[in-house]
């Protein structure tokens, strides 16, 4: 078959195009300035990031007052206000995570649910009602939110997610909502959400469970029939055929509750993921920006760019192929394609403010 040179164009581009862009997500703000978290710009800053969760929102009593509980994001420790504008203006997203380990956001019936998505919206994203408290002041809308949680009663967040979600995308820009559960399936408190709700990043916490990224139980593609379903296989249940599945993990010193530094395994397990999963694997989440520290969310960073490139950041740029049809030469851009198990509860995480 004769190739055109439009056609082989066009083909190496959407070869191109097709790649999977992926992420690295960090949780910021439990720990505060006093025991040494830098601010918010600080972590941008260090290049590491794709999306900054700030962690949390860990009590919902008023759908008409939401709060945001961030030690570090006291004045003594930089502007919050033009520390999130600065990380958006470098492309990184920054969600408002609910929940955590230890937290009060049970909602329990549709009606609040709604009412609660309401009040996200018009706090912290693009909502116009002043009648609503914006903790952060007009001027900053964050880009989604993220859900972490670990407490029963939340039969509610269906109907929280969905009028969020289509609230979203009536308004024109592009919002996103994620979610942060424990490893086992079913998570306790979200397995019926995780099946019936709109989520574009999922990453569940390989760490502190019988499940843990480094133990003999390692779900994300292949577990004990014992032990329930993976997560490639639980995947079919995802409502956005599009979600990214993430590699959660534990960054090292009080991150891990002093085990064993997992970034050797991180840089050996994210390039086969990757390989194995292309339309599903999406990358990097770890716990937490703090006791990450630069060095090792960047060595994170890089291993997840080797393997297919940052989605909040622009990603590398192509590199140059020559493409020769039959008669003529010519130099197109492209890119390279890239029983019942143990307890379930977590002793730190996303989910620990120590």
């Amino acid at each position: 078959m004769k190739l055109s040179l439009a056609s082989a164009s066009l083909s190496v581009l959407a070869l191109a195009s097709s790649a999977r862009a992926l992420d690295v997500i960090g949780y910021w703000g439990v720990h505060g300035a006093q025991v040494g978290e830098k601010s918010l710009g600080y972590y941008c800053d260090t290049g590491a990031y794709t999306i900054i969760n700030l962690s949390f929102i860990d009590t919902l009593t008023n759908p008409r007052n939401i709060s945001i509980n961030m030690p570090a994001a006291d004045p003594s420790n930089g502007d919050i206000i033009a520390d999130i504008k600065h990380c958006q203006s470098k492309g990184i997203k920054i969600f408002a995570s609910i929940g955590g380990y230890i937290a009060n956001i049970g909602i329990s019936d549709a009606a609040t649910g709604e009412a609660y998505a309401d009040g996200l919206w018009n706090s912290y994203m693009g909502g116009k009602d002043t009648s609503y408290p914006r903790p952060f002041g007009s001027s900053v809308v964050l880009d989604g939110i993220d859900l972490d949680l670990e407490q029963p009663n939340t039969a509610g967040y269906v109907a929280l997610v969905n009028k969020l979600k289509k609230t979203m995308n009536a308004s024109g820009r592009k919002y996103y909502i994620a979610a942060a559960p424990q490893c086992g399936i079913p998570d306790p408190n979200m397995d019926t959400l995780l099946k019936s709700v709109w989520f574009d990043y999922i990453s569940p916490q390989f760490y502190n469970n019988w499940c843990y990224f480094t133990g003999p139980n390692f779900n994300y593609d292949t577990v004990n029939p014992q032990f329930g379903q993976d997560w490639v296989a639980f995947a079919s249940n995802f409502k956005n055929p599009n979600t990214k599945l993430l590699l959660g993990v534990p960054a090292p010193n009080g991150g891990n509750g002093g085990d064993a530094d997992v970034l050797p395994k991180v840089q050996s397990v994210v390039p086969d993921l990757a390989r194995k999963h292309p339309g599903l694997f999406g990358g990097v989440m770890f716990w937490d920006c703090f006791w990450a520290g630069p060095a090792w969310a960047k060595s994170v960073r890089a291993t997840v760019d080797a393997a297919g490139g940052g989605s909040g950041n622009p990603p590398p740029p192509p590199t140059t192929t020559t493409v020769k049809p039959p008669s003529t030469t010519t130099t197109t851009k492209t890119t390279a394609p890239t029983a019942t198990p143990p307890s379930t509860v977590p002793t730190s995480g996303p989910c620990s403010d120590s």
